[in-house]
């Protein structure tokens, strides 16, 4: 009798650690795929401080590495604080 209820607690603990681990790859999967935009997000003009334009006004500097959000692929991030 005892080996059999050894058995089943065996049992019932590799169900629990396989159930376990498919959550825990649900969160990262789900971590993972909602986070891939923060990138895009940091390394836009409009993160940076900066407004997209065709040429920056005097006391500006511009950049042309920002230009993930501006609508025209020509534009520069233009910001008045240097970089």
């Amino acid at each position: 009798m005892k080996m059999k209820r050894g058995v089943e607690l065996s049992l019932n603990t590799v169900i629990l650690i396989v159930i376990g681990l498919i959550v825990a790859a649900i969160i990262i999967y789900m971590v993972a795929t909602s986070a891939g935009g923060a990138d895009d997000d940091l390394r836009s003009c409009r993160a940076k401080g900066g407004v997209c334009k065709d040429q920056c006004d005097p006391g500006e500097t511009g950049s042309r590495a920002f230009i993930k959000d501006c609508d025209n692929p020509d534009d520069i991030c233009c910001r008045s604080d240097p970089w």
